[in-house]
């Protein structure tokens, strides 16, 4: 069901419109391993669009909405799509990176448009497409990611990625979903969250999903109120406008019954805010995950959250922590988690340098976050290893002091990054939003954090008070947007 205009697609039509859409990209020359590039916002063609092509043996490629020509541009220069499918609303931004891209000998519109390709009577009938032979290990889906090293990078997701992460995350103790559920998908399709856990997983389950093309709070609670929303999955950011719009009361969001948060940890204070707007038979979960795990790693089991830890490994995963040269560490010690499963990806697309950095001789994926599981197999998440602060020799986690900073109660959000000094090596530095009408002084705020934590800890880089912390659409801190312009 389309949150911006009513329109519904049932399970036969999307069907339907699946093999329609494969049958087309055939008559277009697309064959197996080409790739179909997707540069769209979430609407009900999306899904038709991402299996039409997979039924092909064709590559789909789902590319970030909000990107500018030149980024759309360094992406398909590298993956190389013969078909863009995308909305009226971009097609301007396709057709300035055209005199570039030669390769590229299809654009098509989806969406709400009157010359939809998807609308046109031309498609065919559904017996028109033929199967293709298609393997397992084949590549599905080729996602894009800043990963562990920095640059975005193409992630080779295979068949077997995917199905065997749709697998592992449905069970009732894991995702939880149920087929009568209804799941407000407003996460974006182009990013593995929700194109994995919404769209794919929600398909598999066989639940209605409520789709909107961005997050806005006024519709968010619209949706919920008109459709009885039972599902929501979301990222911090979006809690924190949930919890705070005029609307969010536990009578509003009666219906929800499981609230799932990936992207980034869910800080304890916002996680108390979010379960008074809930009913109380409402459970929260956290997930834990990256492109390059399918994305989904870890979940909160249904029988057994525990707040603070993104739950327990997926079945046939495997998680270690490791120091700095690469040794497991007991449990309850904090190192670098490696993966090794199933879900873990193929490898990067065309870019042998980054699966070196990436894996371990031994296969295991370095996912670049700092982490430990406790005694009882609880995986907790503190930092990332790039974002960690050295002070005087001392790993600082920038989380635990954002963490710190948000329980203050005039502040909004906030975001540490290690900026340099020539006596300590790194000094913390906390970039800070005030609440509506709020007003502190730095001082005040670093003598907050003071009392809290170590020496060492402290924000001797001192406070800064900006409007908004950058982020990206699923909600992660574009630190390195910080540094540059520390």
């Amino acid at each position: 069901i389309s949150g911006e205009t009513g329109k519904q697609l049932s399970y036969k039509e999307l069907e339907c419109k699946i093999l329609q859409t494969a049958d087309y990209f055939t008559k277009l020359g697309v064959k197996k391993g080409d790739v179909v590039t997707i540069f769209s916002p979430n609407n009900l063609d999306f899904p038709a669009i991402v299996l039409g092509s997979v039924f092909t043996g064709a590559i789909c490629s789902p590319v970030n909405s909000l990107y500018t020509a030149d980024e759309l541009k360094k992406t398909v220069s590298l993956t190389k799509p013969k078909v863009i499918v995308t909305t009226s609303q971009l097609k301007n931004t396709v057709d300035q990176i055209l005199p570039d891209c030669p390769f590229i000998k299809q654009v098509l519109l989806i969406g709400d448009q009157t010359d939809n390709f998807l609308g046109m009577h031309h498609l065919g009938s559904v017996t028109d497409f033929k199967d293709v032979n298609i393997a397992m290990d084949d590549v599905m889906t080729l996602a894009f990611s800043s990963g562990t090293t920095g640059a975005p990078k193409g992630v080779q997701q295979t068949h077997r990625n995917i199905v065997y992460n749709i697998q592992q995350a449905i069970h009732t103790e894991r995702l939880d979903y149920i087929a009568c559920d209804k799941l407000l998908a407003f996460l974006p399709y182009f990013h593995c969250y929700g194109y994995v856990i919404n769209m794919l997983c929600g398909l598999t389950a066989g639940l209605t999903q409520i789709v909107i093309s961005k997050f806005d709070p006024n519709l968010f609670f619209k949706c919920v109120k008109q459709y009885h929303c039972s599902y929501i999955s979301a990222v911090p950011p979006v809690l924190l406008l949930m919890c705070r719009h005029p609307t969010a009361t536990s009578t509003t969001l009666s219906h929800v019954r499981r609230l799932l948060v990936g992207a980034t940890t869910l800080p304890r204070n916002l996680i108390d805010e979010v379960r008074v707007k809930l009913n109380k038979d409402a459970i929260i979960k956290q997930g834990y995950g990256m492109t390059e795990t399918g994305p989904l790693v870890s979940i909160s089991l249904t029988s057994l959250p525990k707040d603070g830890s993104v739950g327990h490994v997926l079945p046939h995963t495997k998680i270690k922590a490791v120091d700095e040269n690469n040794q497991a560490l007991p449990r309850n010690r904090a190192g670098e988690l490696c993966i090794k499963g199933p879900q873990v990806m193929k490898g990067y697309f065309k870019n042998a340098a980054a699966d070196a950095q990436t894996f371990t001789e031994d296969g295991w994926l370095r996912t670049g976050d700092v982490g430990f599981a406790d005694s009882d197999g609880f995986i907790f998440i503190v930092d990332r290893c790039k974002d960690l602060i050295k002070v005087k020799g001392f790993q600082v986690a920038p989380a635990e002091l954002e963490s710190i900073l948000l329980s203050h109660p005039l502040v909004a959000d906030s975001a540490v990054i290690g900026v340099p000094d020539d006596q300590l090596g790194e000094k913390p530095r906390a970039y800070v939003v005030l609440k509506k009408d709020g007003s502190v002084r730095e001082e005040e705020l670093v003598r907050f954090v003071a009392e809290k934590v170590a020496p060492f800890k402290q924000l001797k880089g001192g406070v800064q008070f900006v409007d908004q912390i950058p982020k990206s659409p699923t909600g992660k801190l574009l630190k390195k947007v910080l540094r540059e312009a520390a």
